[in-house]
């Protein structure tokens, strides 16, 4: 059974995934990776959700969710080799993500201070 989240990112993106998996567990250097970007951009761990997801073809999805309760998300289809080795693809994906995690950080602690003053 399909939780609600993986129901709406299946259909989004339109590409099948048997299941997705927590990018730790699946590929723990590419997580770390992803992680040092983060980190570098002044985010936390718990800023961001990564997940990856074989597809029905040889290609792997890996997707990130961010934002307050994980909302938002950004798939990229890649391959096997470009997460075991980091491809510059996967680099400028993560990039992009914590530009728009930071741009979403801010908004939600506008809204926080705007609904809590």
């Amino acid at each position: 059974m399909k939780t609600r989240r993986e129901a709406t990112a299946l259909e989004t993106h339109s590409i099948k995934v048997s299941r997705w998996q927590p990018l730790r567990q699946v590929y723990p250097a590419t997580y770390e990776a992803i992680l040092t970007i983060f980190q570098d951009a002044g985010l936390q761990p718990y800023d961001f959700m990564a997940d990856v997801g074989r597809t029905l073809g040889p290609s792997w999805l890996l997707r990130v969710r961010y934002g307050e309760g994980y909302p938002n998300e950004a798939v990229l289809e890649t391959s096997d080799e470009g997460l075991n080795d980091i491809e510059q693809q996967v680099v400028a994906f993560v990039k992009d993500v914590v530009n728009a995690c930071q741009e979403t950080a801010v908004k939600d602690y506008r809204n926080f201070m705007r609904t809590n003053a």
